[in-house]
């Protein structure tokens, strides 16, 4: 696994955060990816993009935030805007590479990413049916054509095949999924608002006050639709974050716990400690370990 002293942020893909020409969106094989950067992908991010990859020859290996899975035919995988990745495959692996961003669309959060919430970095794998890979095939290929051709009227075709398959993979069984809260204004509003203080703020008292709602109706309402308070996401966000760090970077602890808001590492330390089960240092060496 390479050990990185940051986790690289790219906007589309393979080229590191400057300005971009044209549209935000960007789709080609995985045969001409992997002739340019070969068949290891190093841990990354994209904010502000999502990024689709449809497997339709070939094998590997998919790690999304510290979840492994078996890249093979027949996969989509959709990642959310700065969800942590990086893969391995094998040479001969085809298939499609897609990012492009919500405002690409022009859709809202609650439309996008299959149902989840557009500020909350999810992803699904999703196992396409028989029936449909030849669909899929033709849709995907048809984007990169139009991308390629940029004919008259090409972006709006291009916007348009990306909504057919959004709507298609609402009826796709996903094999993996992360847990995403039902629909509401107020988890929405929670979710964008976590996802943008989460290294500053841990009080929930601080996410009421934002919403203007009290401590208890936000903790009622965040727990009815996902089963857990507004503090134990708050939490969760904060491991999420840290366990990403530890696993891709050489961010020595201390660090880490400064720009995750602690001002006190011991403090970080115990509190990664109390919720994992494990030291910082431990969990560091256990995930590289694994990926020898």
């Amino acid at each position: 696994m390479t050990v990185r002293n940051n986790i690289p942020l790219y906007e589309l893909y393979g080229e590191q955060r400057d300005l971009q020409e044209g549209l935000p969106f960007n789709i080609q094989s995985i045969e001409t990816f992997l002739e340019k950067t070969g068949t290891y992908h190093h841990a990354h991010r994209h904010p502000g993009l999502f990024q689709w990859v449809w497997v339709r020859k070939g094998k590997g290996k998919h790690r999304i935030d510290l979840q492994e899975f078996e890249m093979k035919p027949g996969l989509l995988f959709a990642l959310h805007p700065g969800i942590v990745h990086d893969c391995i495959s094998e040479a001969d692996m085809e298939g499609f590479i897609l990012h492009f961003s919500p405002d690409f669309l022009g859709l809202g959060g609650n439309q996008m990413g299959f149902g989840h919430q557009l500020e909350t970095p999810l992803y699904a794998v999703f196992e396409i049916p028989e029936e449909a890979k030849e669909q899929l095939d033709v849709l995907f290929q048809q984007i990169l054509d139009e991308s390629k051709a940029k004919r008259s009227g090409y972006e709006l075709v291009i916007k348009s095949l990306i909504q057919i398959i959004l709507v298609y993979a609402k009826r796709w069984a996903a094999v993996a999924k992360a847990t995403s809260a039902a629909a509401n204004s107020l988890q929405t509003d929670f979710n964008q608002l976590l996802e943008r203080l989460f290294r500053k703020e841990r009080s929930v008292q601080a996410y009421a006050e934002a919403l203007q709602v009290s401590v208890p109706v936000l903790n009622q309402t965040i727990k009815a639709f996902t089963g857990l308070t507004a503090r134990e996401h708050i939490q969760r966000r904060i491991l999420l974050e840290a366990k990403r760090q530890l696993a891709y970077t050489r961010q020595s602890i201390s660090e880490l716990a400064y720009e995750l808001g602690f001002e006190d590492p011991n403090y970080f330390w115990k509190y990664f400690k109390r919720h994992t089960e494990l030291t910082p240092g431990l969990f560091r060496q256990q995930v590289q370990n694994d990926r020898k």
